[in-house]
């Protein structure tokens, strides 16, 4: 594997390792892929669609105890991932678990060893060289993987934030339409006792008007 390939591979696992992190919302194989995909195309200005093959394979690799992280990855519902640790996080992992770079820095070291000695000492301007521009493109692989996890945070943070505020406007929303339906049923309520008062009063004059004596009867 090259170390572009390298570098690719440990910035989608450590955008893996943000989601998985991120207990506030459910990734499915394709919202892994589409973070990963953005994490590439901002970091590494990369246009590549990570593909599901890929992915996969990303999964399988942290999965594995032995050449991997040893990540504790479930599938929950079928179709979504997490850990089942929720303390597990690559960055308490030590370096020689980031995708073969134990086996990179040992070779460095081994170069290092050798162009000390007299008969390679042209070379250590050239090896100093390379190894520097290895190391910040490392530290600039590894901001970048910590650049991505804090926007999924903040993302989330925002995504949160926005469905507690149009909870309470639902809830504010159906507390006024509770308190309208209640003054609408008051003032019906008043209505029909006014009418209904009204009505008793009227039955009232009416009987007591026939029950009066006809004054008048006894003249015809």
């Amino acid at each position: 594997m090259s170390a572009i390939s390298k570098s690719k591979a440990l910035l989608r696992h450590k955008t893996i390792d943000a989601c998985l992190r991120n207990e506030s919302r459910k990734y499915s194989l394709n919202d892994l892929i589409l973070q990963c995909t953005r994490a590439l195309s901002k970091s590494l200005k990369s246009n590549e669609r990570i593909s599901l093959r890929t992915m996969q394979a990303d999964i399988e690799f942290m999965r594995d105890p032995v050449n991997g992280y040893g990540a504790p990855i479930e599938v929950y519902e079928k179709k979504y991932y997490r850990y089942s640790n929720p303390d597990f996080s690559l960055g308490n992992l030590t370096i020689r678990k980031d995708a073969g770079n134990e086996g990179l820095n040992d070779l460095l070291s081994k170069l290092e060893a050798v162009i000390s000695t007299d008969e390679f000492s042209y070379l250590k301007d050239a090896f100093n060289k390379l190894t520097s521009e290895y190391n910040a493109h490392e530290e600039a692989v590894a901001r970048a993987a910590e650049e991505e996890a804090a926007r999924i945070a903040a993302e989330e943070a925002a995504r949160k934030a926005a469905e507690e505020q149009a909870a309470r406007e639902a809830e504010a929303a159906e507390r006024k339409a509770a308190e309208d339906a209640a003054r609408e049923a008051a003032a019906r309520e008043a209505a029909e006792n006014a009418m209904n008062h009204r009505g008793v009063k009227y039955s009232s004059r009416r009987k007591k008007k026939e029950a009066e004596p006809d004054l008048f009867s006894d003249l015809f």
